[in-house]
């Protein structure tokens, strides 16, 4: 399925489940996202982590609603995996998207202006570079003796600092190529939305919605 529909369904089941308190349903779908997580990418490790990152808030919610709540034991339960829902649907769309699809296709399908896009899908590709640009101020002040923890507000200032330099350069770079935000544009790798799966999307949505007269 195309990013953006991919996006635009975890947004609109996250949303729903938010309003609509139905611990079957949640339980359904931590149950597809975790054996699609499986089953297709083989993530047994980050299950397992996503498990415990979510388990402090989850049963914090249960144990305040079982002492304190007045709606009962079934609503309790029904925030507890409604927690784990959130988690594990947004991994697996994590997992199943890539960020150069999903740019593509917010730029061609959905008209987002290409500067936004272009800024969006440099930030991702330029993660690495600020990484390495962040050893290297710490390692610089290591050298003067000055010691800078992560966070310090002086290592944030020179990081942007570098970063601002990086974005003048490719706005440099990119009219330099003859780009202008306004222009009409050709693109090398057409990112098409078929009807197949519009109507996958269409189908998904109806699916959802049926499971909470289950």
């Amino acid at each position: 399925m195309n990013s953006v529909l991919k996006l635009i369904l975890s947004l609109i089941i996250a949303f729903e489940i938010s309003f609509i308190n139905n611990l079957y349903v949640n339980i359904i779908l931590i149950i597809i996202a975790v054996l699609l997580l499986l089953f297709k990418f083989y993530a047994f490790k980050a299950i397992f982590k996503l498990f415990l990152i979510g388990l402090i808030p989850a049963i914090g919610i249960l144990i305040s609603q079982l002492l304190f709540g007045q709606r009962g034991p079934l609503f309790a339960y029904t925030l507890f995996t409604r927690i784990y829902a959130y988690i594990f649907i947004g991994f697996l769309t994590t997992k199943s998207t890539n960020i150069n699809d999903l740019i593509y296709s917010l730029q061609q399908n959905f008209k987002v202006p290409s500067k936004f896009c272009y800024g969006i899908l440099a930030a991702f590709n330029l993660q690495r570079e600020v990484k390495h640009e962040i050893k290297i101020i710490k390692n610089n002040s290591a050298m003067r003796g000055i010691n800078i923890s992560w966070y310090s507000p002086s290592l944030y200032f020179k990081a942007i600092l570098t970063s601002l330099y990086w974005a003048d350069n490719l706005s440099q770079a990119m009219e330099s190529q003859g780009y202008k935000e306004d222009s009409y544009r050709t693109y090398y790798y057409q990112s098409i939305i078929s009807n197949n799966e519009k109507i996958l999307f269409v189908l998904i949505i109806i699916s959802f919605n049926l499971l909470f007269f289950i």
